[in-house]
């Protein structure tokens, strides 16, 4: 459970990708929604679903996630660059231990087994009289319960 948070802490703990997005309690690499007023760049990651292994004697100890990472800015060229950043990143992290603390789940080690990346789109928006470039890459992640 709880890959989101695990890779918004490695994308933040990035040297490259902390520079363009900041850190700590500063950093524009959010859980779950954008706040709408956010200074771009700015990147979210949000769990579509949770798919259980069935290993047909119990609970499953292992689930696949699908997680999109969403990229937005003004600069074409930037969410590019910081989409390439991030796939470079976590695409075939293989055994990786993660200690999260969040308000949502508290001080917890996620262990993600394997991130792969699944696929992007592109689309561009206006929003208060702007073009907001939008890189979406989905992951899927299998992580130990």
């Amino acid at each position: 459970m709880a890959a989101e948070y695990a890779i918004v802490k490695l994308i933040s703990n990035d040297a490259g990708l902390s520079a363009i997005l900041g850190s700590g309690t500063a950093s524009r690499a959010v859980v779950g929604q954008l706040p709408q007023k956010m200074i771009l760049p700015a990147l979210n990651i949000i769990r579509h679903n949770t798919k259980p292994s069935d290993t047909k004697d119990g609970v499953s100890r292992l689930d696949e996630q699908t997680i999109s990472i969403t990229v937005r800015d003004l600069s074409y060229s930037t969410i590019v660059n910081m989409s390439e950043k991030v796939r470079t990143l976590i695409d075939g992290l293989k055994e990786s231990s993660v200690v999260i603390n969040s308000a949502a789940l508290g001080t917890r080690t996620v262990e993600m087994e394997h991130v792969w990346f699944f696929d992007e789109s592109y689309d561009v928006y206006e929003h208060e009289d702007r073009q907001i470039e939008v890189y979406e890459q989905t992951y899927k992640v299998r992580v130990k319960r």
